[in-house]
């Protein structure tokens, strides 16, 4: 038997060890990522359904303070108006005419109106990582937020909330004499927000240490498939090697 071919068996049986070892390792850190997925994914959950209870006050108070049936004297051109009645509910403050908002008998008459948009939850991923692919040796690349939605909680390394960041859900008028009173409407969309961010600073937590399991699998199959590949690469290299037409064995 030739040095060459003494040498690449030895290699061939380093890999092969390490083939051995490799998915238990894999079962343990899967083990432990799917622990930590169990909260991140329950707190995920409860957060989405209090953006969901945010997104639906919002509806209600673009139903109030968008009604453009209301009598012509009640619309105001006051943009300051307009963030006092709505505060953070609204994400843009304008004017443009009655016409174009929709109010009859305006016409070139200019109102102020606020756009009111969807809020959003969004979790930071690397999609390489949560998605098994190990096809590179860097996994990082394509990281972002992604929306959070009922099929995909639990994802990603952190979560955090978008206000006003989705769709449009309308506008909203500055209305006068008398102004409306959506305040009740803000308390309890102000409360539902509090709980998107205590319930999303909790699942950022399990989110974290879940991330680095799920780190650990990946850099761990990644290994495995390296290796399947070298040792594939090996036994052609012993054909060749031990193959008297190729001047073998060497």
């Amino acid at each position: 038997m030739g040095i060459v071919i003494r040498q690449l068996e030895s290699d061939r049986l380093m890999y092969q060890r390490q083939q051995e070892r490799l998915p238990e390792r894999i079962s343990i850190a899967s083990s432990l990522r799917d622990a930590f997925n169990g909260p991140a994914s329950s707190n995920m959950q409860t957060a989405l359904g209090y953006v969901d209870n945010a997104n639906s006050l919002k509806s209600q108070i673009v139903a109030i303070g968008g009604n453009t049936g209301l009598s012509t004297t009640r619309y105001g051109s006051s943009t300051a108006s307009i963030s006092s009645q709505y505060g953070s509910i609204v994400s843009g403050v304008a004017t443009a005419t009655g016409a174009s908002l929709g109010i009859a008998g305006l016409g070139t008459v200019i109102i102020a109106y606020g756009t009111v948009t969807q809020d959003l939850l969004k979790a930071y991923d690397y999609p390489k990582i949560s998605g098994g692919d190990y096809g590179s040796d860097f996994p990082f690349t394509g990281d972002g937020y992604v929306t959070v939605t009922p099929s995909n909680v639990g994802i990603g390394v952190s979560t955090r909330l978008f206000q006003s960041s989705g769709s449009s859900l309308g506008i909203v008028f500055n209305i006068v004499s008398p102004a409306v009173d959506v305040s009740s409407l803000i308390s309890q969309y102000n409360t539902a927000i509090g709980q998107v961010n205590t319930q999303s600073t909790s699942a950022s937590s399990a989110q974290a240490i879940k991330g680095d399991y799920e780190l650990q699998v990946w850099g761990l199959s990644r290994q495995l498939q390296e290796n399947t590949e070298r040792l594939a690469e090996i036994e052609t290299a012993i054909g060749i090697a031990s193959d008297p037409a190729t001047g073998g064995p060497w």
